[in-house]
């Protein structure tokens, strides 16, 4: 899904911090969440370390999405950030808001979530919204420090969530929505409504593709 304006609108809220964090020693920690554009099963997640502002392209680890839930769970060792990607390849499926059915997920589609380190966290998730939060720690001054990872998804948080973490909401499935926190009900709804919005062909992504 294009973010590019919602992306746009939010740089002011990140600020931008160059200042390079003191080296840190490598520690390692279990890294856990799921995925969702809808869920995403099957999915591939790399962790790849974060080096001066830039995120690396030598893979810490890798793991696929469970294939009903799209949660993952992976050992990572690093020294400092990491960038969680997903990508998908023809096992992949993505759980539609639409029809509550499991379709072949879009080809080529990318999300990111990055966080400032592997120690103490929760589960985490991947969606658009840790997408445009890494978009914008990825174009503010210095990158992807630590101040600009953490006031990232700071502010698309404060947008989209009315300041419940967008690296902790966990997505749903849509009929579990009843019984789902607010937060997780906020997130759900921009979800589906993204959804709808390529199901109409008023979203598209870099491709051009809904």
């Amino acid at each position: 899904i294009v973010l590019a304006l919602l992306t746009s609108a939010l740089v002011a809220a990140c600020g931008g911090g160059s200042s390079t964090p003191a080296a840190s020693a490598t520690v390692s920690g279990t890294v856990s969440g799921a995925a969702a554009k809808g869920l995403l099963l099957n999915a591939i997640v790399t962790f790849y370390p974060v080096s001066n502002g830039v995120a690396g392209h030598t893979a810490l680890a890798s793991v696929r999405t469970n294939s009903s839930t799209g949660a993952f769970s992976s050992p990572v060792t690093s020294a400092g950030p990491v960038v969680a990607t997903l990508t998908t390849d023809s096992s992949t499926q993505m759980l539609d808001e639409l029809s509550g059915t499991a379709i072949v997920a879009p080809s080529g589609l990318t999300l990111h979530t990055v966080i400032d380190g592997v120690t103490d966290l929760q589960p985490i998730t991947i969606t658009p919204l840790t997408e445009m939060a890494y978009d914008l720690a990825s174009a503010a001054s210095g990158g992807l420090t630590t101040t600009n990872i953490d006031a990232a998804n700071a502010a698309v948080s404060t947008t989209f969530l009315g300041g419940a973490s967008i690296l902790y909401t966990q997505p749903i499935d849509i009929k579990n929505y009843a019984s789902a926190t607010v937060a997780e009900q906020e997130q759900a709804k921009l979800l589906t409504a993204l959804a709808v919005a390529a199901s109409e062909g008023t979203a598209t992504g870099a491709n051009g593709a809904a």
